[in-house]
């Protein structure tokens, strides 16, 4: 049988992190909260340039698909492996809230310890100027190390990501605010070439070069603190 960890592709997965809450109960927290007065809640309301970081955590899995020994048709059992992990950003928005209370904002973020850049959009809703609820729609270019091959040197290449999330804001003083928010992401598919250990028989088995695709999804959770100016 096919082991785990057949292959040596190593992904640095789009991230963006967070508290782990469901995205029905960011909203209706965000909602609960504006029916009540915060005390201190900042003037500036959610129109303006802010910026902010946030950590969180990652929950991530990979699909290889397609597997096969590499030059054949020799077809190998598919493999799912899991990971997880922390996750820190910095990034810089603008939103504008019209006048209808729906609002529309974009954001870049960065990720120094992957050295990872995303861009976004978020469409919302200011329920008054102290509590926001808004969705998130993005992309994010994933460096990731692609394995070739014993013998070979592994591939050095970004992927495109995708990713759609939920969250909610709340101003607390003076332009300072605080915001959760989880977010479900797609990397797109890669190949790459290893190797494996395929049992022959019992006791007995070889290893041999395998080829096949990744498929790698992710779901993050996480809490931030901003400024707005």
């Amino acid at each position: 049988m096919l082991e785990r960890h057949f292959y040596a592709a190593r992904m640095r997965l789009p991230s963006v992190l967070s508290l782990t809450i469901s995205a029905a109960g960011i909203v209706m927290a965000g909602a609960a909260v504006a029916q009540t007065d915060v005390s201190g809640g900042s003037p500036k309301g959610f129109t303006g340039v802010s910026i902010f970081t946030a950590t969180g955590f990652q929950y991530a899995t990979v699909d290889g698909i397609d597997l096969r020994v590499q030059g054949t048709d020799t077809a190998l059992p598919s493999v799912r492996e899991t990971n997880q992990g922390t996750i820190w950003l910095v990034g810089l928005d603008y939103t504008h809230v019209f006048a209808n209370q729906f609002s529309l904002g974009a954001q870049v973020e960065y990720q120094p310890s992957k050295d990872q850049f995303a861009l976004s959009m978020s469409p919302g809703y200011a329920f008054d100027e102290r509590v926001m609820g808004y969705f998130r729609f993005g992309w994010a270019s994933v460096p990731t190390t692609i394995a070739q091959g014993p013998g070979s040197p592994s591939l050095e290449k970004n992927l495109n990501a995708y990713f759609g999330g939920i969250g909610a804001k709340v101003n607390l003083d003076s332009g300072i605010f605080v915001y959760a928010e989880v977010r479900y992401a797609r990397v797109e598919r890669y190949d790459f070439v290893s190797s494996a250990n395929v049992s022959l028989a019992p006791g007995r088995s070889m290893t041999v070069p395998v080829q096949g695709s990744a498929n790698t999804t992710a779901v993050n959770t996480f809490i931030g603190l901003g400024y707005r100016f």
